[in-house]
């Protein structure tokens, strides 16, 4: 890696357990993660906390696809991961990355390192 260190994620995703995982292991890898309640009005948020990731799961985000990339205009800097069922999601081409399931929480958050490290170094 050329020093490019992940350290802040907001997340969407519904399902507690699954935050809470997501939460112990972001600890473990010194990376805050902060969990969003929907996929729109974030902006203050954005402006606020300035996270490096985003990670939305496909199933939480419905039919906000346009308003939630809207949320993201002004911020070309953000990393705009979805959180899919599989490798070809239609949705995925309008997301920076894909993950597909099953997503680790012990490599997560290494695999979103790489992938904001290639989005750096490619904008």
């Amino acid at each position: 890696m050329s020093g490019i260190k992940l350290n802040q994620i907001f997340l969407l995703h519904s399902v507690k357990f699954v935050c809470e995982a997501l939460g112990v292991h972001a600890k473990n890898s010194d990376v805050s993660i902060y969990t969003l309640d929907g996929p729109t009005n974030l902006s203050f948020f954005i402006e606020d906390m300035k996270p490096q990731v985003v990670l939305i799961r496909e199933e939480d985000l419905g039919d906000q696809l346009d308003a939630f990339l809207a949320e993201f205009k002004d911020h070309p800097k953000i990393l705009k991961v979805l959180w899919s069922k599989s490798d070809d999601s239609e949705m995925g081409r309008s997301f920076d990355a894909v993950l597909s399931e099953p997503i680790s929480p012990r490599t997560i958050f290494s695999e979103l390192e790489g992938l904001l490290e290639s989005y750096v170094k490619s904008h």
